[in-house]
């Protein structure tokens, strides 16, 4: 059998040739107007978008260098405050021999039961000095308050001055003071 050739499909569009633009009257004024303050309007929009992105990616970027910094330093405030707790537990336990003993000091109790383990063969912690020991808990002490009450007002003050920098941003960027304000605050709540 012989094929049969097929017509072309019909197209339902026009060619292009045939397309016109549609002809519209003048457009009124007030119109265009409108028109030119809606893109202005969304340029400024876009424009305190990415203002605001940026501060917040700068404000994320602080805080996690400040957050890493704190957390190494209460690690080291931990440690120290361990120390300090296990060099009062050993002079407590070498004060406490002392005085059901020959009522000695505690520094000769500790140098004694030091002498007693390693005529045993036991390994005993190294004698304790008293003095030493108090001013290794008073320095604990001094910088686990200095850690907790400095930093309370640390972290007020930072958050009082990122809440400032916020409102100033968006002042800038033509927000209302009110609600630059409202805004700030509410970052500042947040974070």
């Amino acid at each position: 059998p012989m094929a049969m050739a097929m017509p072309p499909p019909a197209t339902t569009q026009p060619e292009e040739a045939d397309l016109k633009p549609i002809e519209r009257g003048p457009m009124p004024k007030a119109r265009e107007v409108r028109l030119e303050q809606n893109r202005k309007a969304a340029r400024e929009s876009r424009r305190r978008k990415k203002t605001m992105i940026e501060e917040l990616q700068r404000s994320v970027m602080f805080f996690s260098r400040t957050n890493a910094t704190l957390k190494q330093q209460n690690d080291e405030f931990q440690r120290l405050l361990i120390q300090a707790q296990a060099q009062i537990a050993q002079l407590e336990a070498n004060g406490g021999a002392a005085k059901d003993g020959e009522g000695g000091s505690p520094t000769e109790a500790a140098v004694e039961g030091t002498q007693n383990a390693a005529a045993a063969g036991t390994d005993a912690p190294a004698p304790v000095d008293p003095q030493a020991a108090a001013q290794a808990v008073a320095a604990a002490q001094a910088a686990q308050a200095q850690f907790q009450l400095p930093n309370i007002v640390q972290a007020q003050q930072a958050a009082q001055a990122q809440a400032a920098a916020m409102q100033a941003t968006y002042e800038r960027q033509g927000f209302p003071p009110a609600a630059a304000r409202a805004a700030a605050q509410t970052f500042t709540a947040t974070t």
